[in-house]
């Protein structure tokens, strides 16, 4: 009773001098528990931080627990579940977190290799990077390869027209094959333009390209069916990361710069800027049929984040549409209740957000764990179906948390 009542006057005089029991150095491993708010174990849970030799991932149990390093003791870490909200935690005692399933879920199918370049009923096409074209049969089961093909290597971006998959092959050119037959991909035109070839936007026989340069860095090209054809101008004196055509107008998207600006190209040889946001506020952009999303700078990326949107339903004259807010830093808009991004707390974590421009948009699954690269990479959708760091997902409603 004694040594009882000794240790609970210690106990009692540390406080009295303002020590916080929580903050006590660890000097040995000690053991971290996650759980759900109903007191739930979660297993699985990762839990990693550090730097070097002192970075730490380890995963929960079916207990909910893991073992760090004392070298762990208030670290900043992050704890991420695939479907679970991740947190961002400083690991004091008592040592005990938990994490809120999301609204929805994503159920893993299988592996594809690449991005996506043709949803179809049943069918998913993707490319890799090597220069092969995969061709998938999908539901909501699985995914099986049923054919393949080799197109050109080093494909910066592609996109599918009508049946048509045109690609910018980096140093390469302007490749279109017909998808008529999805199984049997045949090249109908190659444009031998000159130099790196990142992007690419099309109207009629005209295609622009941007280049990896800050000078001179969109080309404007007329082409024949032959493949022939012939530069008409050349302007630019910024990276450009995204370039597509609204009307006559072409909308460029850099990265800190100004965003967008919109180009007159009635006559190809003499691109004319009509438009240009110089807002310091903004990172980059997105364009969503005839709305442009405004990127905030990195340091403005929160679970409230402000996007600002244009309206180029005149693309000559665009016009402030009003703001929405969204907890991921977004990197597509997919339709009017669906966007895609990375969630605020966990760079790496890939989320799809449901909402709308009156209600924002807020994580309604979210993808953390194994990633194939850095990120979990966006590869291509066609909602319920999501390519992610090339696995095939389907989001569905969560039937248990």
């Amino acid at each position: 009773m004694a040594r009882k009542r000794w240790l609970t006057l210690a106990v009692l005089f540390l406080f009295s001098l303002g020590c916080d029991v929580r903050s006590m150095v660890e000097t040995s491993p000690f053991t971290v528990t996650v759980r759900t708010s109903e007191g739930r174990p979660i297993e699985g849970a990762v839990i990693e931080g550090g730097i070097d030799w002192n970075g730490f991932s380890v995963e929960t149990d079916a207990a909910g627990h893991a073992t760090l390093p004392a070298s762990a003791w208030g670290v900043d870490a992050w704890i991420h579940l695939d479907n679970h909200i991740p947190r961002r935690v400083v690991l004091y005692r008592p040592y005990r977190y938990e994490l809120a399933p999301t609204t929805r879920r994503l159920r893993l199918l299988g592996s594809v290799e690449g991005q996506a370049v043709l949803f179809a009923p049943g069918r998913l096409a993707t490319l890799d990077y090597q220069g092969t074209y995969h061709l998938y049969a999908i539901d909501g089961t699985g995914v099986a390869e049923t054919a393949a093909a080799e197109l050109p290597a080093g494909v910066k971006q592609a996109r599918l027209i009508g049946d048509t998959l045109w690609l910018a092959a980096y140093d390469d050119g302007v490749f279109a094959y017909s998808l008529a037959d999805a199984e049997h991909p045949l090249e109908v035109l190659h444009l031998a333009i000159p130099g790196v070839t990142r992007v690419f936007a099309l109207r009629s026989n005209m295609v622009v390209v941007g280049n990896d340069k800050e000078v001179s860095s969109l080309g404007v090209y007329v082409f024949e069916a032959d493949g022939t054809f012939v530069e008409a101008a050349r302007f630019g004196d910024f990276f450009v990361a995204a370039i597509d055509f609204i009307d006559g107008y072409l909308v460029a998207t850099g990265y800190s710069r100004a965003h967008p600006r919109v180009y007159a190209l009635d006559d190809p040889a003499h691109p004319l800027l009509v438009y240009e946001n110089a807002g310091p506020e903004h990172w980059s952009g997105i364009l969503h049929g005839r709305q442009y999303i405004q990127i905030p700078q990195w340091d403005q990326i929160s679970g409230n984040t402000v996007y600002t949107r244009l309206d180029l339903t005149a693309p000559a004259l665009p016009i402030e549409a009003g703001t929405f807010r969204a907890d991921s830093r977004l990197v597509a808009m997919i339709d009017e209740t669906t966007a895609v991004g990375y969630y605020h707390v966990l760079g790496n974590a890939l989320a799809v957000l449901k909402g709308g421009p009156s209600t924002g948009y807020w994580t309604a699954a979210v993808i953390s764990e194994d990633p194939h690269y850095d990120l979990n990479l966006f590869g291509g959708c066609a909602p319920p179906y999501f390519v992610i760091s090339e696995r095939l997902w389907v989001l569905e409603d969560r039937i248990t948390p």
